[in-house]
């Protein structure tokens, strides 16, 4: 691979000068920058780098580290250091006028800023002659791009429209980029975003608030002494950073500049402290509070190594490190996701059972990162007796039905909690009547939310005073990023538009919830409570591979990835073999394939339920199936004939038409692909221990070697109720008796009707459906009949009705789908000159779970001609859609009568 040329700074700079672009100049300039030092970090400065670390210059990093770095890290520490100092160095060039620092760029002056353990170490490298001719680039680079026309001396004044372009720090916002293009992949691990200025602005301006009202500090954030501020997570320290500019502001407003160096010394830096896990950041967030400070006139080195930023891990420090004053205000931006680590402190797992009690739960998600941060900020809080919490962090725990227990245990320890859903998550439909865009505040997808958890003094306060629950306020805020940031530049806590929530026991949801008719509706049993066994339908992780429309399509997509990186094993020694047996990577995964591939095809191949009237094959072998979504468990049930009811437990867009019937294996996405709303599969009937071994067993030895998936107490109920005995098959003659089947008939009937869906919208958008039982025979008769024709016609065991095709028969001619288009006239364009025509809207609109069934079904065939045969197919199906419809219309009429 040719070496990448890097331009000169003239260069640079004349680039800059080209044609406009959307973005701002220096904006371009900037990741200009970042790209450029990147590639000179990769190609000049690393390898310099490795050369000290091997020499044993690296050793005296054990002292700020508190252990001697692993050499890798070492000199990833030193290549980001090296950079970041001539990026700052670029800054700040104009603060000192001496002429020895003048000489060398500020580098004297910034490097002053750091520990005083790294000071050492890096001025060893600054003056080492290796790295003279690279230190030089990188100044001449950041000198070039970076270069300040607002003033001689670097002010806030001077640096304002930088960061108003940039919505970040300068030297935050360029490292950032500079790992984008440096080690993408240590910036995804490690969450490295750092967080825009007006959530900062936002944030700090609220909290100086909430100290003035609740806390009664009339001076609120310069009161600072009279309590502390921590911020856990500091990254590269935008929360402090974004603290002290709100503290000159208000000396400035306040015309008391000559007290500042004194408060700086005696209030600022005493009670300000910030932890970070990771070298690099931690020595970013030493050079932007250096910079800060000296932007508004306080030179560090009056009180060298006395910035108050620990490395290590904060929620260590929060547990070993007791609260330095009665009040302490907890404020950051913690990593949201934990990547698979289980929690690794027995105590904090002892925390976080606070979270997970009594839940009930197969799967838990309450041990991502920001939860472990709000837990143990929660537990500092309540050591102190009072304080504030003032976070940004994804919003699932706002209304995730795993977290209504953190939701039931927050409300037990604040008085208040004001909560901003800055939504902005990908996954999330916009709600109807939402208009334009809704994006992150953040380059991710998960959403997010601002939390003010306040907590007040209560000296008279007892044990044997009523339990604190909080006031919960709550605001939301959509639209663009940049209608975000202008809506936060302008708003703070006092001018946000709270709306007061009430949250109901059992789910205590953080957002609005109308839960009309909640009472009935928890008088009816829930569908777990119906089928003993369920659980979420298969997660490949390898649909391109492992899923296809034919065996040997799939034999041909496993031999394509075995090509690609099977050989990549047999080209790596031993000792690489192994590191890279780690599971999630190609080459584990090309080595389960070659195992699989080897097994019998009737032994391998199965018909899989993939998406609604979607029957595709897979190979199903468990163990190539990584994670544990193979769920053999549970879909070793579906591998001899059986029927599986399907539907979701909660919603993130839409209303509820996440209902349909498998009798094969069954995808994790059959109704939806969006974030919450994964299938649920509950089985009809439970095959026998004994017939694990036989996968391939006959279907002729199904009455004698299953049971029915219907809870005792369940059928004693109905049939005490409907006077019928139940039998352990089939449906019954329902006079005198009623089986499995028609149980199941009358539940799918129920759970389409649309009087069903929109009396409980509220309810089935966050819970498993429940199903209200019958009042007599006839009703339930009538209903289980509805709902066996609709079994029938989804299973597609039966044809529709004649008078439900709306499409003629096919006629000589070929269509080809260059495109799908419907028009209110009823048509149906698939090219510039052909079109179907006669489909109503209804039929055409119908949707099951996520997916538009008529329009789908083309739209996976784009590109190609339908033959006369697939023609037919398509017509059967747009029958069953319409005699669906017909049938959901019958069973709401017999549901009213029962729910009335």
């Amino acid at each position: 691979m040719p070496p990448q040329v890097l331009p000169s700074a003239a260069e640079l700079v004349a680039a800059s000068s080209g044609p406009q672009r959307r973005q701002p100049a220096i904006v371009r300039q900037c990741n200009r920058l970042a790209k450029q030092l990147a590639i000179l970090a990769a190609s000049c400065v690393r390898p310099l780098c490795e050369q000290a670390v091997q020499a044993g210059q690296w050793d005296s990093l054990a002292e700020p580290t508190g252990s001697a770095l692993p050499p890798e890290e070492s000199v990833d520490l030193y290549t980001q250091g090296l950079c970041c100092l001539a990026l700052t160095a670029a800054l700040a060039r104009s603060i000192s006028k001496r002429e020895s620092e003048c000489e060398q760029n500020g580098l004297p002056l910034v490097l002053s800023w750091l520990p005083l353990s790294l000071q050492d170490p890096f001025r060893q490298l600054l003056l080492a002659p290796t790295l003279a001719k690279t230190i030089a680039e990188l100044q001449e680079l950041s000198a070039a791009a970076l270069s300040l026309s607002a003033g001689e001396q670097l002010a806030p004044q001077a640096t304002a429209p930088m960061v108003q372009a940039l919505q970040q720090d300068p030297l935050i916002y360029c490292h950032e980029q500079f790992l984008r293009h440096y080690r993408p992949s240590l910036r995804n691990a490690g969450s490295i975003y750092a967080t825009p200025v007006p959530v900062i602005s936002y944030m700090v301006r609220s909290v100086d608030l909430v100290l003035k009202e609740a806390f009664a500090l009339r001076q609120g954030l310069v009161e600072l002494g009279s309590f502390e501020v921590i911020d856990p997570a500091v990254g590269s320290g935008a929360f402090l950073q974004g603290l002290i500019e709100f503290l000159y502001s208000q000396f400035c407003l306040l015309g008391e500049l000559e007290r500042w160096p004194r408060f700086v010394v005696e209030q600022l830096l005493p009670n300000l402290r910030g932890y970070e896990l990771l070298p690099a950041p931690w020595l970013v967030a030493h050079l932007s509070l250096g910079l800060k400070l000296a932007a508004c006139g306080y030179d560090l080195r009056q009180r060298p190594g006395h910035l108050s930023l620990a490395l290590g891990d904060g929620l260590l420090w929060l547990a070993r490190e007791p609260a330095h004053t009665g009040l302490p205000v907890l404020i950051g931006n913690p990593p949201y996701g934990n990547f698979g680590r289980p929690t690794r402190y027995p105590w904090l797992r002892l925390l976080l059972q606070d979270y997970k009690r009594d839940l009930g739960e197969r799967k838990l998600n309450l041990d991502d990162d920001f939860i472990k941060f709000m837990r143990c900020a929660q537990w500092y809080i309540e050591q102190a007796g009072c304080g504030l919490l003032a976070f940004i962090t994804s919003h699932t725990y706002l209304d995730g039905l795993t977290h209504r227990r953190m939701r039931e245990s927050l409300l037990a320890s604040f008085d208040e909690i004001y909560l901003l859903d800055l939504h902005g998550n990908s996954q999330r439909a916009t709600p109807a009547g939402e208009t334009g865009p809704d994006e992150n505040v953040f380059p991710i997808r998960q959403g997010v939310a601002i939390g003010f958890f306040v907590r007040r003094r209560d000296p008279g306060r007892c044990r044997q005073a009523a339990p604190r629950r909080a006031t919960v306020h709550y605001a939301t805020l959509r639209g663009s990023r940049c209608e975000k940031y202008a809506h936060l530049e302008r708003m703070d806590l006092a001018s946000t538009p709270w709306q007061r929530l009430q949250p109901q026991p059992r789910l205590y949801f953080f957002v609005p919830r109308i839960l009309t008719r909640q009472a009935e509706w928890e008088r009816y049993p829930a569908l777990p409570e119906i089928f003993p066994l369920y659980g979420t339908g298969i997660k490949t992780h390898l649909d391109a591979v492992l899923v296809g429309p034919s065996d040997e399509a799939i034999a041909s997509q496993i031999a394509a990835y075995l090509a690609e990186h099977g050989q990549e094993e047999q080209a790596q020694g031993t000792r690489a073999a192994s590191e890279e047996r780690r599971r999630g990577t190609p080459q584990h995964k090309a080595r389960l394939l070659r195992q699989l591939s080897g097994l019998p095809p009737q032994q391998l191949y199965r018909d899989y339920a993939y998406r609604p009237f979607d029957t595709r094959r897979i190979a199903y072998w468990p163990p190539a199936i990584e994670a544990g979504d193979h769920r053999f468990a549970l879909m070793r049930h579906a591998l001899q004939p059986n029927i599986l009811l399907v539907t979701t437990r909660q919603l993130s867009q839409g209303s509820f038409q996440h209902v349909f019937v498998s009798k094969d294996l069954t995808d994790m996405c059959l109704l939806s692909s969006a974030t919450r709303e994964c299938a649920y599969v509950f089985p009809l009937y439970l095959l026998e221990e004994e017939t694990e071994e036989g996968a391939g067993a006959e279907a002729g030895t199904r009455a004698r070697a299953a049971r029915p998936n219907l809870a005792p107490t369940f059928i004693a109920a109905l049939a005490s109720r409907l006077n019928l005995r139940f039998v352990p098959w089939g449906s019954g003659d329902l006079l005198s008796s009623f089986g499995p089947e028609a149980v199941l008939a009358y539940l799918y009937a129920i759970l389409h009707a649309p009087i069903y869906r929109q009396r409980y919208s509220e309810q089935l958008s966050s819970d498993f459906p429940r199903c209200p039982l019958p009042a007599h025979r006839i009703s339930f008769r009538l209903l289980s009949r509805i709902g066996s024709r609709l079994l029938r016609l989804h299973l597609q065991t039966s044809l529709p009705h004649p008078a439900a095709y709306v499409l003629p028969p096919s006629q000589t001619t070929r269509l080809r789908i260059e495109f799908v288009h419907y028009t209110a006239d009823g048509r149906l364009w698939l090219n510039a000159h052909q079109a179907l025509e006669g489909l109503p809207p209804e039929c055409w609109r119908f949707r099951i779970g996520h997916y538009q069934i008529s329009a789908r079904w083309l739209q996976e065939r784009l590109g190609q001609e339908l033959t006369a045969a697939e023609y037919e197919r398509y017509r059967l199906l747009l029958a069953i859609l319409t005699e669906t419809q017909e049938l959901m219309a019958q069973s709401s009429s017999a549901l009213e009568a029962l729910l009335s």
